[in-house]
């Protein structure tokens, strides 16, 4: 028992330093003491979810499907392990396959609110949208306020090209929720696709106001401001992105373009001599600095 209770203490100890350097922004120390203590608990389905996830972010969508049939078979009856699973098959191309898992979840818990709400997403991408319809109206039945429901009856209303009818309820749900970062940035993008530009760029300040470390908020705010001409306001706001992206390469580079679009090549080449630092073989770091000087 009491080297049980070891091992038990010593796996809760890789799965919190995991989570700690997630929320840093340490993904790859994180990966690693996640796998470990998944490896251990294969059964820990909030380990796995989060190691499965960190995994397809990371672009190892193959590895993160091991990680979600592992956690299903190691937990039977439990539905998150499940959810999982689908949401990584989907991932992976795997429809029918996702639709099994997300079945087999609602056999063990029929009302799963998560579950259902992946299985309108699927019905959607099969061009089956009035089941999804059918939930939506559903949830705000119960719950006139529901800002889920509002959010993702915009994506719905925005796939079938009905764009008036999903800023509608894309702009219901960041009432209900300003601080959501998905819901917000749904906004910016609606009103930006119907040429409602500086409807957009106000949507973007609002939520930059409240999330202004997020570097996708900062980045929808710089689109904004130069879809409307605001260069200097852009290049502000992508200098404050250089700063908070430290050495993640990608990342430099997408703000390295923007800077371009701005009128800062200067700055972009700054933003591509930094992601070479941090990763000195990354080649669209290589031709952003070449562009860069070019102009």
């Amino acid at each position: 028992n009491d080297l049980a209770a070891v091992i038990a203490n010593a796996i809760d100890a890789k799965a919190m330093l995991g989570f700690s350097r997630l929320a840093e922004g340490d993904v790859v120390g994180a990966t690693r003491n996640l796998q470990i203590a998944f490896d251990k608990a294969p059964g820990d389905a909030v380990v796995a979810n989060a190691l499965a996830n960190t995994m397809l972010r990371g672009g190892d969508a193959k590895g993160a499907l091991v990680v979600a049939q592992r956690a299903a078979e190691a937990a039977p009856g439990n539905p998150l392990a499940f959810n999982l699973l689908g949401t990584i098959r989907l991932a992976n191309g795997d429809a029918a396959g996702a639709r099994a898992a997300f079945d087999n979840a609602l056999k063990i818990q029929p009302d799963y609110p998560s579950v259902r709400l992946n299985l309108a997403r699927l019905d959607i991408a099969e061009g089956r949208p009035e089941p999804a319809r059918a939930l939506y109206a559903e949830m705000l039945k119960k719950n006139r306020a529901d800002p889920v429901a509002m959010y993702e009856s915009g994506l719905l209303e925005q796939r079938l090209g009905n764009l008036d009818e999903a800023i509608r309820w894309f702009e219901k749900a960041v009432a209900e929720r300003p601080d959501d970062v998905s819901a917000g940035l749904a906004l910016i993008r609606a009103k930006a696709a119907s040429g409602e530009h500086a409807g957009a760029l106000e949507a973007a300040k609002a939520l930059a106001a409240r999330r202004n470390t997020d570097l996708g908020v900062l980045e929808a705010l710089a689109e904004s401001h130069i879809r409307v001409g605001d260069q200097r306001a852009a290049q502000q706001t992508l200098r404050d992105m250089t700063r908070l992206a430290g050495f993640d390469a990608p990342v430099l580079v997408r703000i390295g373009y923007l800077q371009l679009q701005a009128g800062a090549p200067g700055e972009a080449a700054y933003a591509a001599q930094k992601a070479i630092q941090g990763r000195p073989s990354d080649e669209a770091a290589l031709v952003l600095d070449v562009e860069a000087a070019l102009a």
